[in-house]
C-alpha cells in the first residue's frame, strides 16, 4: 500500500460507487472480524501514517475501536506500529 501511495495512488480515490479506499478498508464484515478483526483499517492507518496523511482525515465516521480475531492480536498490532510508535495515534 505504501509503495502505490508512494508512487502516485490516490488515498482519497473513490470507486465507481462512490465508496472510498477508506470505507472499504474501515468497514467490517462478520466473517472478517471473527478472524482478522480490524486488521484491513490498522494497516490502511499504518500506511497513511507512514507517507504522511493525518489519519483522522480518513477515519472521520469510522472511530477506531480495539478489535481483533483469532488470526490478527494486540501483538500482531504492536508489531505493525513497531518503530512509528510516533505516528499512532492510538
Amino acid at each position: 500500500i505504501m509503495y502505490l501511495i508512494n508512487h502516485g495512488a490516490d488515498p482519497y480515490a473513490k470507486d465507481h460507487f462512490s465508496k472510498s479506499v477508506s470505507t472499504y478498508a474501515y468497514t467490517l464484515r462478520h466473517y472478517d472480524f471473527v478472524r482478522l478483526g480490524d486488521i484491513r483499517g490498522d494497516v490502511w492507518d499504518f500506511a497513511l501514517a507512514v507517507c504522511g496523511y493525518d489519519i483522522s482525515e480518513f477515519r472521520r465516521g469510522y472511530p477506531r475501536k480495539a478489535r481483533y480475531g483469532s488470526l490478527y492480536t494486540r501483538k500482531h498490532f504492536e508489531e505493525l506500529w513497531s518503530g512509528h510508535e510516533q505516528l499512532c495515534p492510538y
